[in-house]
């Protein structure tokens, strides 16, 4: 579903992989995620979120250079190092599946919209006083005309929205299933403040 140019697909190949299945540096968290979901579901849950965070792989196209071994590198061949060296961020990938609102004694529960994922990385920003600003696009995997690209201060962040119906069945996942997918690290560039996390005694309760 992703496009020949699309920049996920330039992808860094190790030279030796764990799994020959996986020879490649991940360029995108979301993937993997999809995976987790449809096992999820192929094991029969109905209605579930799941999220992950880890880096991913951005290839600057520089190249590598192969520094001397029988004196120490100059500043500049260091500088040449560092400049082909790839970019890490901390991307977080999230994925809907089911009902939203769940049903029961209360009523028919909802099923989730694209506007859930919006609002799940809305929450993610709020967290630390930012505000998300959502604008069509059209950008696989997502189904088009319900694909949100999503930024803060001008600066995109990641998109969000309903998964393409053919997502859904290439992955075993329901239609209308949703995901999101933003990268942490201009989230915490412009975060206004940070929440600390409450203390605990570790005492046992008098």
């Amino acid at each position: 579903m992703i496009g020949a140019d699309d920049q996920r697909r330039h992808a860094l190949r190790l030279e030796n992989p764990l799994s020959n299945e996986a020879p490649y540096m991940t360029t995108t968290v979301l993937a993997g995620l999809l995976k987790t979901a449809g096992r999820n579901v192929g094991l029969g849950a109905g209605s579930f979120g799941l999220f992950e965070t880890a880096t991913v792989t951005v290839p600057s196209g520089a190249g590598t250079p192969i520094l001397p071994v029988d004196r120490r590198p100059s500043v500049e061949e260091f500088a040449a190092l560092d400049a082909g060296l790839p970019a890490q961020p901390l991307h977080l990938a999230l994925v809907g599946v089911g009902e939203a609102d769940g049903s029961g004694w209360w009523g028919e529960g909802r099923g989730g919209q694209g506007y859930d994922a919006v609002d799940a990385v809305r929450a993610v920003a709020g967290s630390v006083a930012l505000e998300v600003t959502a604008l069509p696009a059209d950008l696989a995997p997502w189904h088009p005309g319900r694909c949100a690209e999503l930024s803060i201060e001008g600066d995109v962040i990641g998109h969000a929205g309903e998964l393409h119906p053919k997502v859904c069945a290439a992955y075993g996942l329901p239609r209308g299933s949703v995901a999101a997918e933003v990268d942490l690290d201009v989230v915490a560039a412009r975060a206004v403040h940070l929440r600390r996390a409450p203390s605990f005694s570790t005492q046992p309760v008098a």
